[in-house]
């Protein structure tokens, strides 16, 4: 791929909302749906307008971001899991705080012959590390 071609620093983010199921369970899924909106708005508000957010589906969110070098990418990922720390949601006559488990993959890192699939596999086990590690935290595979 060019971006490996060219070294430009390539990252896929996984993010995944940290007992997002006790929301819907507790306050409906109106509740879930209303906090899934404010979580894409938070997210977008804090990456670059060349960056891809997109949700995967349930309460799992995927980032792509280009141009940010490993070192710089670790602080990324803490700003956005702190931005989604700073969101209170209401349901009914509650406020619900939010926390988020990030995994992050770097095509550099995985080097020559890493196909999309595996980029986000690597990305998906990241993850899996973080919330193994109690959640709440950014992972970097």
């Amino acid at each position: 791929p060019f971006a490996l071609r060219h070294q430009i620093p390539l990252h896929v983010l996984y993010l995944d909302l940290d007992g997002f199921k006790q929301i819907n369970d507790r306050w409906g899924h109106w509740a879930g749906d209303q906090t899934l909106i404010q979580v894409a708005r938070q997210l977008q508000a804090h990456v670059r307008q060349d960056d891809l957010v997109a949700r995967l589906g349930g309460d799992e969110f995927a980032l792509l971001v280009r141009g940010i070098p490993n070192s710089q990418i670790l602080g990324l990922a803490e700003r956005l899991r702190q931005a989604v720390q700073t969101l209170l949601v209401q349901a009914g006559t509650e406020t619900i705080s939010l926390s988020c488990s990030v995994g992050i993959a770097s095509l550099l890192e995985l080097g020559e012959g890493t196909d999309p699939q595996s980029l986000l596999a690597a990305a998906d086990k990241a993850l899996y590390q973080a919330k193994a590690e109690g959640g709440n935290r950014e992972t970097l595979l």
